[in-house]
């Protein structure tokens, strides 16, 4: 009986630790300032004033997260992306507080896109650097 009650709660710890996103992506801000991005699936950013979902997403100078793919696989968005590549925007977050419109700094190009094919996401090992 104590056989069955440890896997019971041995699956039910597994399940509490489960993560569903692929997090295989990792950013590290280089930048001197901190940052907040979007990835997507066309080489222009889509139009989505959340400004308050950006500043409450950010990286700062000198960390280090993991991007998550949520409902999907990265090499999966990467495929269907339009250019076949993974196009990430990274705004600083001091310019984003400033203009508090993600918008008008995407229409002025108050953003910094990089793109990356499958092939140089898994020869960098998932891991993007991002320098300014």
């Amino acid at each position: 009986m104590k056989k069955y009650w440890a896997i019971i709660l041995g699956l039910l710890f597994a399940s509490c630790i489960y993560d569903p996103a692929d997090s295989r992506a990792r950013i590290v801000n280089q930048a001197a300032y901190e940052i907040t991005l979007y990835y997507g699936l066309d080489t222009i950013p889509l139009d989505q004033n959340h400004t308050e979902f950006y500043l409450s997403n950010t990286v700062k100078s000198n960390d280090t997260v993991r991007l998550r793919a949520y409902n999907a696989d990265w090499p999966s968005l990467v495929e269907e992306s339009t250019n076949k590549k993974l196009n990430l925007f990274v705004y600083n977050v001091d310019s984003l507080k400033a203009y508090n419109d993600i918008d008008l700094m995407t229409a002025r190009k108050k953003y910094t896109r990089y793109q990356y094919t499958l092939k140089e996401l898994e020869e960098m090992n998932w891991i993007i650097v991002v320098k300014k």
